[in-house]
């Protein structure tokens, strides 16, 4: 599946900024991580989407 493909880059992408927020206390790294979970949000919403179509394809 596509999505979930895309959910992976992103997860690896926030890596960096999550330990930045974390361990280094940068502020700005914030906005990216809340960024970067809102595009998983919406990534998850069509994965459903396309799984439901997978299953009726079937």
């Amino acid at each position: 599946m596509k999505t979930v493909n895309q959910i992976k880059e992103i997860l690896s992408t926030l890596e960096g900024d999550v330990e930045k927020l974390e361990v280094k206390k940068v502020k700005a790294a914030a906005s990216r991580v809340r960024k970067g979970l809102m595009q998983i949000s919406r990534l998850c919403k069509e994965g459903r989407k396309e799984a439901m179509d997978i299953k009726a394809s079937i």
